[in-house]
């Protein structure tokens, strides 16, 4: 349907769009994602300091094309930790 990608954040996008991360305003697609996928866990302000926070370790870094990818991977890992754990009842 017209407009799904607009609404779906996925891997291509960090590709094409995010191979650098230069400003707060670039993080952007990282925190709508993981905004969605920890809505229970963080608000979005807390969840872009934390993604602004792990960026930041990746400022003096030379090679800098998978920065999104380890950025969204070092947060996905830190709200997993935060996240109640879930207990299937037997």
């Amino acid at each position: 349907p017209p407009g799904w990608l607009a609404t779906r954040p996925c891997r291509l996008h960090y590709v094409r769009c995010m191979a650098r991360i230069e400003t707060d305003n670039d993080l952007g697609p990282i925190v709508d994602t993981l905004a969605h996928k920890f809505v229970s866990v963080a608000d979005r302000s807390q969840i872009r300091d934390l993604v602004s926070t792990a960026a930041a370790e990746f400022a003096d870094a030379r090679v800098r094309e998978y920065i999104p990818v380890l950025v969204q991977h070092i947060c996905s890992d830190r709200l997993r930790e935060l996240s109640p754990a879930v207990s299937i009842p037997g």
